[in-house]
């Protein structure tokens, strides 16, 4: 079991640098805790950032995607997701992308603002250590937050280490790598899950990390502008304020894409969040015309005020927050 988690870590640092084609900023310690507890967290040390992890957490991936594989047996064949071979590999990827995340929330440059303390993925304790939780005695880095902004600082840096952890686990858009996508994402989706079971059954922490239907939405927004951001980054090499429709996918290729990721994707959080534990989660998503409506909506015009679905509108109050965490962190001398 510690081996497995090791060589998850190992992975992950392969794969940021091979999607950020340099290696990790800093030397990674490992600690891994026999405790059945879902609990991992991250913090700075004198060489650079120690990882620490419950084997718990490998117990609860392992448990909840057995479940999952009985669960799938209740979707449309279409929706079926191709495990590309072990099944068993899921638990491998799942791992990969939480240890990502994890790696993220230094490659973003969330430490400046924490003053040390670590972030936790499943605390039993304080939420967070970012900010005071007396609004009356904020870090000077958040003494121009509001008290409501101040308590939603945690759940904007999950989103950002989600991001990029998936941006580097997805890699780039190609259609070769459909299958690729739609397996990811599905661990993605697994481990989001996970991080709110452990949150409904401890309440009394507090809520430090996004609900999963807004950690879904951002996932699926990614995954809904992925087919286009090729022709984007290829309009704004060349100077141009509008991507000419030539530049675009076309519409077999995008239904294509929707038919193999989208809706497998999209349909199987339904079984995940079943086989996780988390009751629920569909009502939360909402509607799936209104959800895939907030989708194309943000994508199109940005966080607007009529977003019809609770993710959506999570998402929406904590951008304006994640936007001035990103500008602090940028005075600090962290990512620009």
């Amino acid at each position: 079991m510690q081996q497995q988690i090791e060589n998850a870590l190992v992975a992950a640092l392969a794969r940021y640098q091979e999607r950020v084609e340099e290696p990790f900023r800093c030397d990674v310690a490992l600690s891994i805790s026999q405790d059945a507890d879902f609990f991992a967290s991250v913090a700075p040390s004198s060489e650079g950032i120690s990882i620490n992890i419950n084997t718990g957490v490998l117990d609860r991936v392992k448990s909840s995607w057995n479940n999952m594989l009985g669960n799938q047996a209740k979707l449309l064949p279409e929706h079926n997701i191709d495990l590309l071979g072990d099944p068993e590999h899921v638990v491998d990827m799942a791992l990969r992308w939480l240890l990502q995340h994890e790696l993220n929330h230094f490659a973003v440059g969330h430490f400046l603002l924490t003053d040390g303390a670590a972030i936790c993925e499943g605390q039993h304790g304080a939420v967070h250590c970012v900010v005071e939780r007396s609004t009356k005695n904020p870090r000077p880095q958040f003494a121009g937050f509001s008290t409501e902004e101040l308590a939603l600082v945690p759940l904007a840096l999950e989103l950002q280490a989600d991001h990029d952890a998936t941006e580097i686990v997805l890699g780039a858009y190609s259609p070769d790598n459909w299958a690729l996508f739609q397996y990811y994402a599905t661990c993605i989706i697994m481990v989001m899950l996970l991080i709110e079971r452990h949150e409904r059954i401890h309440p009394n922490t507090g809520q430090s990390h996004p609900h999963a239907a807004a950690r879904l939405f951002m996932l699926m927004g990614h995954l809904c502008e992925l087919p286009h951001i090729p022709s984007i980054k290829r309009a704004h090499r060349e100077g141009l304020a509008i991507v000419p429709p030539s530049y675009q996918p076309t519409l077999d290729e995008l239904d294509g894409y929707n038919a193999a990721v989208i809706q497998p994707v999209y349909h199987a959080s339904r079984a995940l969040a079943d086989a996780a534990g988390v009751s629920g989660f569909w009502e939360s998503v909402g509607p799936e015309d209104d959800f895939f409506e907030d989708v194309f909506r943000v994508i199109a015009h940005g966080y607007t005020n009529d977003l019809k679905t609770p993710g959506a509108r999570q998402c929406a109050k904590l951008k304006p927050v994640s936007d001035k965490l990103l500008d602090i962190i940028e005075g600090l001398g962290g990512r620009p």
